[in-house]
């Protein structure tokens, strides 16, 4: 049988354990871990990029431009909503989407290699 490497202590450093969990918990890395959630879903993420490209688009286009269906978009599209990702504005049978948030806006583009506008 092979043997399997384990540590037989709970805690080999106290100090670091004690520090990175304080740093993990502050509201600065909260906040960063919350932001990484919001855009954790490839989908999400592409709907975002597009909205950061186009600024507003409606369902049918962002269905198009992620080759999904209309009902799996706007599930996702109501969700992003709810959470403040996204806002939304109905222009006759369309209803159009923008980001919102603009910290994830400025993540987003920061990553990019994007000037902010």
């Amino acid at each position: 049988m092979a043997k399997i490497d384990s540590c037989d202590v709970t805690v080999f450093s106290e100090e670091k354990v004690e520090r990175a969990t304080a740093f993990i918990h502050n509201g600065q890395s909260q906040a960063f871990l919350s932001l990484l959630h919001k855009v954790s879903d490839s989908r999400r993420s592409a709907i975002i990029l597009a909205l950061i490209s186009e600024e507003t688009l409606c369902v049918c286009d962002i269905a198009n431009i992620l080759n999904m269906s209309m009902a799996s978009t706007s599930h996702h599209l109501r969700l992003m909503h709810k959470e403040g990702i996204l806002g939304r504005v109905k222009e006759g049978k369309f209803m159009n989407y923008y980001l919102q948030d603009q910290e994830i806006k400025a993540f987003f583009q920061a990553q990019l290699g994007l000037v902010a506008q």
